[in-house]
């Protein structure tokens, strides 16, 4: 995330909370073995939504087994 352009328009708290470590949907503590995969990373580091946020706003949780 991008700091300078988050705050030109509005956001510093979610540059905040991105900083922080922090999910910047639930603001949940965010650390690497919460994500199943290398998509799921490099989509934290453009939203910074930790997993469970990521499959709620984009219904990717995986299918039970």
């Amino acid at each position: 995330m991008n700091r300078e352009i988050l705050e030109s328009h509005g956001l510093k708290e979610l540059a905040d909370l991105y900083e922080a470590g922090l999910c910047t949907r639930c603001k949940k503590i965010i650390t690497v073995r919460d994500f199943r995969g290398h998509t799921s990373i490099m989509e934290y580091l453009i939203s910074g939504k930790c997993q469970e946020c990521q499959d709620h706003v984009y219904g990717t949780k995986p299918k039970e087994k």
